[in-house]
């Protein structure tokens, strides 16, 4: 059942992107679609696999653990985005600033890639036993 979990949260998730990322404007940490796509996609896809089953039953899908983790990991994200302060920097301090949260976004986004990674495989395991 690989697929069809994978497309319905690959659903959710686009729905959810476009109305975070698009609609309101809010990227997230990394600023970008991709990976605010890529981590709640992943995020929905483990608790398809994880959360007890609820809601109504479409498709061979229970869709209300995908629809509300997709939610709160898109409001999470949101709200980990940059946020605007009146402080006035030179560009030098700018770019240092900038150039130390790339590194910490980038490696804090590869670490939750490979935990959900994981996570879905472990799933996936869990569901042979």
């Amino acid at each position: 059942m690989v697929l069809p979990d994978f497309v319905f949260a690959l659903i959710v998730a686009l729905f959810l992107t476009y109305f975070f990322v698009v609609l309101l404007g809010l990227r997230g940490p990394w600023l970008g679609y991709f990976g605010f796509l890529a981590v709640l996609f992943l995020a929905i896809w483990a608790a398809v696999l994880w959360i007890r089953p609820a809601g109504p039953f479409v498709y061979g899908l229970y869709w209300v653990p995908a629809v509300v983790t997709g939610l709160v990991v898109a409001l999470l994200l949101a709200a980990a985005g940059p946020q605007r302060k009146g402080k006035v920097e030179t560009i030098h301090q700018v770019k240092e600033r900038e150039q130390a949260v790339n590194r910490v976004a980038i490696n804090l986004f590869w670490s939750v890639i490979a935990l959900f990674a994981v996570v879905i495989m472990l799933g996936y395991v869990a569901r042979n036993l």
